[in-house]
Parts: C-alpha cells; structure tokens; sequence
C-alpha cells in the first residue's frame, strides 16, 4: 500500500514537471518568435534533462546587425549609397557609417543620429555619437553591449512572466553567443 503511494506521487511529480517543462519551452519559443519579429535570429534550447531549463541563445554577430538596421533606418533616408559596418569592441557595439555623398547637410545627419539615441534611450541603452567630416563623412556610434544585453533579458522576462510562470532569468554573454537562462522558482 505504501509503495503504491509512492509509485502514484511519484508518477504526479513527473506529470507536474513535464507540464512546467513544456510551459516553459513554450513561453521561450515565443521570445524567440517576437526577437525573430525584430529581425533578431535568436535559438532555443532545452537540455534533455529532469531539470527544468531553457536557453535562448543569441549570436552577438546578431546583436551587431540588428543595431546597424536600426542606425541605417535613420542614416539611409539622408545618404542612399551610405556604407556601414559594426562589431563588438570590449563592451561596445561599434558601428561605423561612411557617407559619400558631397552634399549631405550635416544638421539631418545629426537629426538622425538624435533620433537614433533617443529611441535606444527609451529602452534603457545608452550611446554616444561622433561625427568627423574630412573628404567624407563619417558617423561612429557606440552602443553600450551591457545596456543591450540587459534590454533582451528584461524582454525576455518580460514575455516569459506574461504567460504566468514563476522563473528565474539570468543572462550572460559565452564565447560569442547572448544567453538568457531560464529556471523555475
């Protein structure tokens, strides 16, 4: 009789814990999916493991992209033939564009760049801008790599915690690819 209880309790818990490990992996496919919307490539991952866990992992090649969209959407109505690069340099993303154009009127240029710092200070990430004009203009904006990855983790919190479930979340940066972790509490 005894055992049979404990056959049953068990058989419930491993019934709860497949129920929290499929909400879980639901919830994290659906921060995927609005990171896919931003035009984010991010990835979900879930260890076969009793434990209940899920990863989104997230290239920082990217992070680096999705910030030189962001930057052209602004610089590209100005300079149609501007060139713009990015990367991670220590804890910045830094991007790079190089206006050809002779005539490009540097009051729109800094009206973009404003606009462009304003709406990432909106989610909480801060950046400087720094434009140089010799035989061409060029734009260098460093965005804070911390600032951007504490906005994805609180994105993803933000979702995960909508569907009701009681996580934990912590990100961190391994090798090359934004982590966001997800435990139950």
């Amino acid at each position: 009789m005894v055992m049979a209880m404990k056959v049953d309790e068990r058989k419930k818990q491993m019934a709860l814990l497949q129920r929290s490990r499929s909400e879980i992996a639901h919830a994290t496919r659906e921060v995927v999916a609005s990171f896919k919307r931003l035009g984010i490539d991010a990835y979900v991952n879930i260890p076969d493991i009793k434990e209940k866990l899920a990863y989104i992992l997230i290239p920082n090649s990217e992070i680096v992209n999705f910030m030189i969209r962001k930057i052209a959407s602004y610089l590209k109505k100005i300079d149609k033939s501007i060139s713009i690069k990015g990367g991670i340099i220590d804890e910045f993303v830094a991007i790079k564009a190089i206006c050809t154009e002779k005539d490009v009127d540097l009051s729109d240029i800094d009206n973009s760049t404003r606009k462009f710092v304003e709406e990432l200070k909106s989610y909480n990430i801060t950046s400087s801008v720094n434009i140089t004009k010799d035989d061409y203009l060029v734009i260098n904006v460093l965005v804070n790599y911390i600032d951007v990855s504490n906005y994805l983790g609180r994105e993803s919190s933000k979702a995960v915690k909508q569907k009701g479930l009681k996580v934990g979340i912590a990100s961190y940066v391994d090798s090359d690819v934004f982590v966001v972790r997800i435990t139950p509490r």
